[in-house]
């Protein structure tokens, strides 16, 4: 786990300031590569050795050169298909293959990644981000410059134009956040899960294509087996490695399978200041199971104060607007488990589980009426029908425009909409990388995968926990055990009117306690705003005030009036534009506490 940088135009020892903004994300070393036309440099976390020298990137010899972030897992099963020489480290074994089989390696890796891949020859780099979209990776072609990282700010102190994308605006107005491929800055963009950009060095021209076609043994695993050795892989480490317990399924499912191994495990889970028993049960489940498992289990106490006191920097460390409160109490998580705390370099959590296994009611129950409805007419008709109830053309065949009508908030503080939903059609393109089949539940998750977890979700979670030098692994988000979990379910082995998670609930019933399999319902980590807004809302009021100095796109004055009238807990939208005035003050270098 790395960060990664890259320019092409510029001048290039600017790769070495790069760096420097990356540190965080590699405190054990950096480097780089440099030629005539090229500079691309890496910041090194060490994790599967301590062989420092030997993960030391770029790799480079006479045809390529590689730089890489994340983790591949299936470096065993890669070594023996093409007999390439063993190593613990996946970068090696990643830059054997691409010498073996040259751009065809994207065909057999399986991970979480962001690659930067430059072909000597043909004079053309390439960025490939996996099929989960577990890490990001930025890039522009400003003036037909070229550049790339793991983050925003390196590429913004290369002096790229900082204006605001009013499209993406209207996607924060609709979702809460800002889906790839585009990011809050009109000229900086995100590469798609499982997508290349090819950048032409000679024409200065930019290609993008979605990868589909990939292959592994895991692919033929019963889910069982699939579940079992998908957590073995993903505690490959050499350094100490934590599970963030929430008392849910999802990550109860970890600690089980993690047990199975000889390791140590330290177990964290969250405990926030208040009376409302109710925000805490996850922490009381998550204690109760890391007795039964015996784990080192540490809760993380989170007051309303320490909860404000991080508020401003965990938004500015995200570098985009982003609805959702866990972002402070995250990061002070991160700050006590990793590099200014118990210096876990390996982080496990249950991100992706719900939508692999069926776990949100919502996927029922907005789609049962266009189920009923699909018994008696086909989709045209029924697009018509509601076309004329709500005078809004949704094409509710579409894998997306059904999960986007469903997902938006449909208040608007935008003073116009900017964006077409057409904008974001691919994503019906890009589901084709998992198994299809007809059942408007899965659809649905597929559109969860795609939008919501790597452009929310895993964003979120790499930003904030690689802010403290700590790699973020979520196992049930790797692609084979998707794919295989995606062969074998029916929709009714998701979820139906009563219970969520049927399928994974009946394979674990008598392997993790009663009180976690028969958990009705999960509360989450959710912060007790309810109690703490109040304390907060004269700070918001005024953000809001002075945002109308730097921006022109939003209504501010109309969520002046909502904060006035919110007295529990805000808002979608009102956290939405909390994050985003946030981040106008530390683009436009204004000071702020609360």
């Amino acid at each position: 786990m790395c960060g990664i940088n890259g320019i092409v135009g510029y001048p290039p020892e600017k790769i070495f300031q790069m760096n420097e903004s990356l540190k965080h994300r590699g405190p054990d070393g950096d480097s780089y590569f440099k030629d005539e036309k090229v500079a691309i440099g890496h910041t090194l976390l060490s994790i599967r050795s301590n062989d420092l020298k030997g993960s030391t990137q770029p790799f480079s010899n006479i045809n390529w050169a590689l730089c890489f972030n994340g983790e591949i897992y299936n470096i065993k099963e890669i070594t023996k298909k093409f007999s390439l020489k063993q190593s613990d480290l996946d970068t090696d074994i990643l830059f054997q293959l691409v010498n073996k089989v040259g751009l065809n390696f994207i065909k057999y890796i399986h991970g979480m990644y962001a690659i930067c891949l430059y072909d000597k020859k043909s004079q053309k780099i390439y960025l490939f981000r996996d099929q989960s979209g577990q890490k990001s990776i930025f890039y522009t072609t400003q003036n037909k410059n070229f550049a790339f990282s793991s983050e925003i700010a390196p590429i913004l102190n290369l002096g790229v134009d900082k204006r605001v994308n009013e499209k993406s605006l209207s996607f924060l107005n609709d979702l809460g956040y800002i889906p790839a491929p585009y990011s809050i800055f009109k000229n900086i963009f995100k590469v798609l899960p499982s997508e290349r950009i090819e950048f032409d060095l000679t024409r200065r021209t930019i290609r993008k294509k979605i990868l589909t076609e990939y292959e592994s043994d895991f692919f033929k695993l019963n889910p069982d087996q699939a579940i079992t050795e998908c957590v073995k892989l993903h505690i490959q480490s050499k350094k100490k490695l934590g599970i963030n317990l929430s008392g849910g399924l999802d990550s109860s499912i970890i600690l089980h399978e993690a047990s199975k191994n000889d390791i140590d495990i330290f177990t964290y889970t969250q405990k926030f200041e208040t009376q409302n028993k109710i925000f805490n049960e996850e922490s009381i489940l998550a204690k109760k199971l890391s007795k039964d498992y015996k784990t080192k289990h540490r809760e993380i106490y989170i007051s309303e104060k320490l909860y404000k006191s991080n508020l401003i920097e965990s938004h500015w460390i995200l570098e985009e607007p982003n609805y959702n409160l866990n972002l402070s109490n995250t990061l002070i998580a991160a700050k006590i488990q990793g590099i200014q705390g118990d210096k876990n370099r390996v982080l496990l959590l249950g991100d992706g589980g719900d939508e692999v296994f069926g776990g949100y009611t919502y996927y029922y129950e907005r789609n049962q009426e266009v189920k009923r409805y699909l018994k008696f007419m086909p989709f045209p008709i029924y697009n018509l029908l509601k076309y004329i109830k709500n005078k809004n053309y949704i094409n509710y065949k579409s894998f997306f425009q059904r999960w986007h009508y469903f997902r938006s908030m449909k208040e608007n503080y935008l003073k116009t909409q900017s964006n077409n939903i057409s904008d974001l059609y691919f994503y019906d393109d890009l589901s084709k990388i998992f198994p299809q089949k007809n059942c408007l539940i899965h659809e649905t998750m597929l559109m969860d995968r795609l939008v919501w977890l790597p452009s929310e979700n895993f964003h979120r979670g790499d930003k904030i926990f690689m802010n403290q030098s700590i790699e973020n692994r979520s196992p049930l988000s790797y692609f084979p055990l998707n794919v295989v979990f995606d062969k074998k379910l029916r929709g009714d082995s998701y979820l139906n009117k009563k219970d969520n998670k049927i399928f994974i609930r009946q394979l674990y019933q008598n392997k993790l306690p009663d009180y976690i399999i028969n958990r009705s319902t999960k509360w989450g980590y959710r912060p007790p705003w309810i109690h703490w807004f109040a304390g907060m809302k004269n700070f918001i009021l005024e953000l809001f005030i002075n945002a109308q100095k730097y921006d022109e796109h939003v209504n501010w004055e109309k969520l002046i009036i909502e904060v006035n009238n919110t007295t529990d807990s805000p808002s979608r939208s009102i956290q939405s534009y909390l994050s985003y005035a946030i981040l106008l003050m530390k683009y436009n270098k204004v000071n702020i506490s609360l």
